[in-house]
């Protein structure tokens, strides 16, 4: 069974095999994100006015912006049987679910943290999914492939 973007419940007894997730900041986190957004963009050309250096803050502000990517565009999570195949700009990625140890719950979606080779969970480098009013489905379709840790409600 499939879980789409709508609110409509499973029957009772039925366990969610796959779901389909859009993360978009600028849609899904407002007001915070679009603060974040302009922060992007006004910080770097600030500076660079108190510079008398336009050129630079301008090239200060596109950078900026490139590093905070997934803030202005959506990215696409389809966790299914065989792993997460996240979908940005046009391209898709592929993994397995044996390449993630364990999930922690955040506030509006979950943490997926990597398998690390040093017995450490690279939290740094996991990956991040907002799930917002559809968590608690999120969260019971991981408990099925993966363990949770460390609660951070």
């Amino acid at each position: 069974m499939t879980i789409g973007n709508d609110d409509t419940t499973a029957a009772e007894g039925l366990v969610e095999t796959e779901m389909f997730l859009t993360n978009w900041p600028l849609r899904d986190e407002s007001p915070g994100s679009w603060v974040l957004a302009g922060l992007c963009i006004v910080g770097p050309l600030l500076m660079g006015l108190l510079c008398e250096n336009l050129l630079l803050g301008s090239c200060g502000a596109l950078v900026t912006c490139l590093i905070f990517w997934r803030l202005f565009t959506p990215v696409s999570f389809l966790l299914g049987a065989n792993g997460i195949e996240e979908t940005a700009l046009g391209r898709s990625r592929k993994s397995s679910w044996r390449q993630y140890a364990t999930f922690m719950r955040k506030p509006n979606g979950v943490l997926l943290v990597p398998v690390s080779s040093d017995g450490q969970p690279p939290v740094m480098r996991g990956m991040y999914i907002f799930a917002g009013k559809r968590r608690e489905r999120l969260i019971e379709l991981l408990g099925i492939h993966l363990t949770e840790t460390g609660r951070a409600e």
